[in-house]
């Protein structure tokens, strides 16, 4: 689990921070600004849910999530951006929630087109 429960700062996670983390089952994302750049979670092929919840401003970039497994995606307040590509390739993601704040969603944010 990733869970950040840090309010007022902002993070940052760069390209392949957790790449090939293959024990990563849920990433929690609570209480801070953040930036998810591209492949950061990329081969994590445990991880099922992403839950981003009550903050203050989030970006998720190309290919953040890439060929997972991933069953479920909830966006609370916070979520502001999602790019193209975010979730592509999640053949297993069947519910995704997201809020009306949300300003822009990419291009095949969450395509399951995989070629």
């Amino acid at each position: 689990m990733v869970n950040s429960n840090s309010k007022y700062y902002y993070l940052y996670w760069k390209k392949k921070a957790f790449f090939n983390c293959s024990s990563l089952i849920l990433v929690t994302f609570d209480d801070f600004n953040a930036k998810i750049e591209d492949d950061v979670f990329s081969n994590c092929i445990a991880l099922d849910h992403v839950l981003l919840a009550n903050n203050y401003q989030i970006s998720i970039f190309k290919f953040a999530f890439p060929y997972q497994q991933i069953k479920k995606v909830e966006f609370e307040i916070g979520i502001t951006y999602i790019t193209d590509g975010a979730f592509s390739c999640c053949s297993s993601l069947d519910t995704i929630v997201i809020p009306n704040a949300v300003y822009s969603i990419g291009s095949k944010a969450f395509s399951d087109y995989c070629s």
